[in-house]
């Protein structure tokens, strides 16, 4: 299969990671930078990294721009401006995907009118995550599918204990299903249970659980 070829504009802390990520998954990196001291970092992590100055259209056509699948342009507070500029000539290069992170809603606006397909807040992303990861300890993982619909994994609430499936109101009170159950044996050996209606809920037990994303926040409410 055919590496896809990403140019990332930037390699603050968010820069760099990302196209740290990008090239362990196998793609091809290119990473700028006007920093030479970043720049010879990423050289151990990226396909390509060079060090320019990306407000400015000539470098740009220096570095060799083709066959761009997209572009992150990920630059500082200080530097709003060469943001515009970089998503203004990365467009007219000819790169059609161009994502850029925003610092503002006025810099959002900005770049979305000249050519940015996606604007991104990382912080504001991250803040609500984190804060639900604070709030309720007792859930994993949450992975948010389509149409509202959403798969937890979480600790099993007291009050469920010992009931079975069939008697808990996980159906009858709250619309979710659970789908599997990670328990732990006697022997301290975890297993994996495919639910039946009879399964009892034991303490310890892990459970992910399916449904409308509206009706898991009150089940995530129980107490564990």
């Amino acid at each position: 299969m055919k590496r896809a070829r990403f140019l990332v504009c930037g390699l603050g802390n968010f820069g760099s990671y990302l196209a740290r990520r990008l090239f362990e998954k196998g793609q091809e990196v290119i990473a700028i930078d006007i920093d030479d001291k970043r720049v010879a970092e990423a050289k151990d992590y990226v396909s390509e990294a060079v060090v320019a100055d990306v407000s400015e259209r000539e470098a740009l056509d220096q570095i060799g721009l083709g066959s761009i699948d997209a572009a992150v342009i990920s630059l500082g507070e200080s530097r709003i401006d060469a943001s515009v500029l970089a998503t203004l000539h990365i467009r007219d290069i000819g790169i059609t995907r161009i994502i850029v992170k925003a610092i503002s809603q006025d810099h959002a606006r900005i770049v979305e009118k000249i050519g940015a397909k996606e604007v991104i807040f990382p912080e504001r992303e991250a803040a609500p995550k984190l804060a639900d990861k604070l709030s309720t300890p007792h859930v994993f993982e949450q992975i948010n599918l389509h149409e509202g619909y959403a798969l937890v994994e979480m600790k099993s609430p007291n009050e469920l204990y010992d009931k079975t499936l069939q008697e808990a109101p996980i159906r009858s009170k709250y619309g979710i299903t659970v789908v599997w159950i990670n328990r732990k044996t006697a022997e301290e050996k975890e297993v994996s249970v495919v639910p039946h209606p009879e399964d009892k809920i034991m303490e310890g037990d892990v459970l992910f659980v399916l449904g409308e994303e509206k009706a898991i926040e009150g089940f995530k409410k129980l107490r564990t």
